[in-house]
């Protein structure tokens, strides 16, 4: 399903109401080396990465 632009505005402006209170919002959205692994054309390590919530719990 597609949704029409205003759709897609609506949600997004949702989202960003939803979490306006986070402070790492206003971080910046990579650390140095993510910048520069991406600068050199090569994918980031795992760890690097810094998701905005956390991970779910392992099953079982």
């Amino acid at each position: 399903m597609t949704l029409a632009l205003p759709d897609r505005v609506h949600h997004m402006a949702d989202m960003f109401r939803c979490h306006a209170m986070r402070g790492d919002l206003l971080d910046p959205p990579c650390t140095a080396e993510q910048i520069e692994a991406a600068t050199d054309r090569r994918r980031p390590h795992r760890h690097a990465l810094s998701p905005l919530s956390p991970a779910p719990p392992p099953p079982g």
